[in-house]
């Protein structure tokens, strides 16, 4: 499967405007799905490589929309940071302009898409899950007579 105009458009579609227009350009959705894939691909299970924008083996539907996910979050977290230093507060007049709480926004905006990945790669593959207890036991031996005290 390439990385085709469809996984663009959706990463695109996510970072939609008020006017609209994607916040992200196509190079930009593009890099976040390449610098996704190795994160998705761990945290599934699934060794998936990305050769000339072809990825194998064959993703299936639930794995494209976590990629996509995961991706949109990454992306989110640029715009988060350009949001941080453009955040202005302008009072001119009876006109007001605050961005201040805008970096806030793409916050809980990377959250949802964190935790709604998180819960998708969960489902797929629960051994992933970081909630899980995970405790490792190993045999101890005993010698008969090593450190043991005389009790008669």
């Amino acid at each position: 499967m390439a990385m085709n105009a469809t996984l663009l458009s959706d990463v695109r579609g996510n970072l939609v405007g008020a006017d609209g227009v994607s916040l992200v350009t196509e190079a930009q959705a593009t890099r976040a799905l390449q610098r996704a894939l190795p994160i998705v691909s761990a945290d599934l299970a699934v060794v998936y490589t990305l050769v000339s924008d072809a990825v194998t083996p064959e993703m299936s539907a639930l794995h494209q929309e976590l990629w996509v996910q995961k991706a949109t979050a990454m992306l989110g977290m640029i715009l988060q940071g350009m949001a941080a230093c453009g955040g202005i507060a302008v009072t001119s007049g009876d006109k007001k302009v605050d961005r201040t709480k805008e970096a806030g926004l793409w916050k809980d905006l990377v959250a949802d898409y964190e935790s709604r990945y998180q819960a998708g790669v969960a489902q797929v593959n629960p051994a992933s899950d970081d909630s899980l207890l995970s405790l490792t036991f190993s045999a101890v031996p005993y010698v008969v007579g090593c450190n043991v005290e005389d009790q008669s």
